[in-house]
């Protein structure tokens, strides 16, 4: 599914109407792959970016499967999330 919102929107999530900066991961289609870039804000002020890092795949899959051990190693809501075969 990520990979799919991912080709239809060229961005997962896509939070790009958000007023205040955005806390965690972000897949962003490129011409040469996908970039995923991490983004935090200031405690004391959500609309300042405090420290942003980003990374650069050749390979969508790559891209995806990094993205998902990043933002939910340990699952969603609680939810183990399994590799399908």
């Amino acid at each position: 599914m990520v990979k799919l919102l991912l080709c239809l929107n060229g961005v997962f999530p896509d939070h790009r109407g958000a007023k205040s900066v955005y806390e965690g991961a972000t897949l962003v289609q490129i011409s040469s792959g996908v970039q995923i870039t991490w983004e935090r804000a200031y405690p004391w002020d959500p609309f300042a970016m405090a420290e942003r890092r980003v990374e650069t795949f050749n390979e969508a899959d790559t891209a995806i499967e990094t993205f998902i051990d990043s933002e939910w190693k340990s699952g969603i809501d609680g939810i183990e999330l399994k590799q399908r075969e």
